[in-house]
């Protein structure tokens, strides 16, 4: 038994696995685990993947592979203040269609920019325009009506529209340009 230990000991963990040292005979997973062994490392002990690995680094460089995406987060103050426009302007004029016009237009315009996740665009205007109607309810002397708050989170509606039209438009042009 001590021998067998001495030789565990100096296998390395594929030859060990292979040669039945860690599971008798008589278990079964013995069998499988080998079988899975095999199969995942093709055959091949953990010191080869391991030098594999290192030759990687050596050929690796340390700059991207791609160049860095911008950040979004002009995009979202953007969004944020044609959020807050949008729903000044529906504070003002009380016109429900004109909102939507306007959310809209800033959901087209940030999809056209942006159109990864155009959704996006269109939670973050929405979110903005029942915010300022409360902003505006809570400071100001001008109270908007129940029906005018309700219809405030209708935005969302012409916003998703814009937006995915906005990001369809975008794909559409790429594809146009490409093709020259």
């Amino acid at each position: 038994m001590r021998e067998d230990l001495i030789r565990l000991h100096r296998l390395r963990s594929g030859q060990a696995l292979r040669a039945g040292l860690y599971f008798p005979d008589f278990f079964p997973a013995r069998n499988a685990l080998g079988y899975y062994h095999d199969a995942l490392l093709g055959g091949r002990s953990g010191d080869s993947l391991y030098r594999d690995a290192e030759s990687c680094q050596d050929r690796m460089t340390t700059e991207p592979v791609s160049p860095r995406s911008r950040s979004d987060a002009p995009f979202y103050s953007l969004a944020a203040l044609a959020g807050i426009g949008t729903g000044w302007v529906d504070v003002e004029i009380n016109d429900l269609l004109f909102t939507a016009l306007l959310a809209l237009m800033a959901c087209m315009l940030l999809g056209l920019l942006r159109p990864r996740w155009p959704w996006r665009w269109v939670i973050v205007v929405a979110m903005f325009v029942p915010l300022t109607e409360l902003a505006a309810y809570t400071i100001l002397t001008v109270k908007p009506t129940r029906g005018q708050a309700y219809g405030s989170l209708l935005t969302a509606l012409p916003g998703m529209a814009g937006a995915y039209g906005g990001a369809v438009m975008r794909r559409v042009m790429d594809n146009l340009r490409d093709r020259k």
